[in-house]
């Protein structure tokens, strides 16, 4: 595809004139659009003239707000869970706008109108100095807390609470020692990662320093490491090597323990992902990933620390949360036969003078379960599930199976509005077979459905 001159240079210009993160997205979507098989000329020239340098805008980026410089520099710490226990090296985002509220009206009003008004100085440097001053005015703010309980209950009031404060603390020892931190990550950014024996070296004179400066500081390490591992488990696995022993009251003792607490905060938060997947009307993606890797830190960290063989504390948290997560599961899978059959259903569920149809809500949330039924099944073992799936998956199937062979039938009996009734109900019965047995089957069943309905009947949509 071939534009003019003319129309090639209004097109870059336009191109030129987006933000860079909007840039970016369209980038982004053209790359998905091409990378899945589509072929249209159009997605060419527009990647052809978003890589081209002389697309690029030429309009001064604006320097970021204080609340967005405050916010980026706590990014790796923070989480869009709240977990049951406030672990340090752990900030939850839904505790900063009341935090940065304060301290924007109060804590460092005066350092952040000077960050405003400063035009001259370099970026790096006015945003060095607006931390600066907001780390120091949350310091000498906590250690007013620690002579007088009434401060705390006053400036708890003041950031949302007593758990928002225990947040404003750790907000606090990140700014403070932003410059460890920092050493912290060059350390690890150079650390050779498959040699475990000397990066658990590294980390241990690292540790034990920073731990005679704040206490919470292994925490954040921990979280630093625990990013560039990419697993929970070899997170453990230094604990051990680093303490030079197995024993769990030994490894609670030291600095090490920071490694494991921020492991198992690691499998909280998988919890609570999956608790929140659940809550979800219709599924999100999220749910299934979530419950993998909590069965597998589960699964590897009683490994690892042999906590099948002990009653400490660490044992007795990771057991709650694999029950916490087992009734949840089996709380909502019970709920899955009766779905079904309200999604599901032949004619002869109906007076035929008042046909019904499938509830879409329901419909998504039936796909939702399934979706949690095949995971569980993977992990069974671990969460102690299988007579739940195993009674709720031979319901479903039976149900599923048999109600599509009549509907099956009622395709190629259907009159008038009756036809409108069995092609709903058939779609629903497509997409959940999709779910549970896969494509193969799923096709089958639709095949049968339009060799059933005619040769002038509209194919079903789902599953194709």
């Amino acid at each position: 595809m071939a534009l003019d001159e003319e129309k090639s240079k209004k097109l870059r210009a336009l191109l030129g004139a987006l933000p860079p993160g909007m840039r970016a997205t369209l980038s982004r979507m053209v790359g998905e659009a091409r990378n899945s098989g589509i072929s249209d000329p159009t997605f060419d020239l527009l990647a052809e003239f978003l890589a081209d340098p002389g697309t690029a805008s030429t309009a001064e980026e604006p320097p970021p707000t204080p609340d967005k410089i405050f916010q980026t520099a706590l990014e790796p710490f923070l989480i869009s869970q709240v977990l049951q226990r406030k672990i340090p090296g752990r900030i939850c985002i839904a505790s900063l706008p009341p935090i940065w509220s304060w301290i924007e009206s109060d804590l460092a009003k005066a350092a952040i109108a000077a960050y405003s008004t400063n035009e001259t100085s370099p970026q790096a440097e006015r945003e060095e100095v607006l931390l600066a001053a907001i780390a120091r005015t949350m310091a000498e703010t906590v250690t007013a807390t620690k002579t007088n309980p009434d401060n705390r209950r006053r400036i708890a009031g003041q950031v949302g609470g007593e758990r928002n404060f225990e947040e404003f603390e750790d907000v606090a020892v990140v700014l403070r020692r932003s410059r460890e931190l920092g050493r912290i990550s060059s350390i690890l950014a150079d650390a050779d990662l498959a040699n475990e024996a000397i990066l658990a070296a590294t980390l241990a004179r690292t540790i034990v320093d920073l731990a005679r400066l704040d206490p919470r500081l292994p925490y954040h390490v921990a979280v630093m490491t625990q990013r560039v591992l990419g697993s929970t488990v070899k997170l453990a696995k230094l604990a051990v090597i680093g303490t030079g022993s197995e024993d769990l009251k030994l490894i609670a003792a030291s600095p090490f323990a920071a490694l494991i607490e921020i492991s198992l905060a690691e499998a909280e938060r998988s919890v609570a992902l999956v608790g929140d997947g659940l809550k979800q009307l219709k599924s999100d993606g999220t749910l299934a990933p979530a419950l993998r890797d909590f069965a597998m830190s589960s699964r590897n960290l009683r490994a690892v620390l042999n906590l099948d063989q002990t009653t400490h504390d660490w044992a007795k948290r990771l057991t709650e949360m694999r029950t916490r997560l087992s009734e949840a599961i089996a709380r909502e899978l019970n709920g899955l036969p009766r779905l079904i059959r309200a999604c599901v259903k032949t004619l002869r569920a109906f007076d035929q003078r008042r046909l019904g149809m499938p509830d879409p809500v329901d419909i998504e949330r039936t796909c939702l379960l399934i979706e949690l039924l095949n995971a569980a099944k993977l992990s069974s073992t671990e969460l102690g599930v299988n007579e739940t799936l195993l009674r709720v998956f031979n319901d479903t199937d039976t149900y599923l199976d048999h109600t599509s062979r009549i509907l099956v039938e009622d395709a190629r009996n259907a009159i008038g509005d009756q036809r409108n009734t069995v092609r709903a109900f058939g779609d629903a019965a497509i997409r959940m077979t999709d779910l549970l047995h896969g494509p193969t089957r799923a096709t089958a069943l639709r095949r049968s459905f339009g060799t059933a309905a005619g040769p002038n009947e509209p194919v079903l949509r789902v599953a194709k």
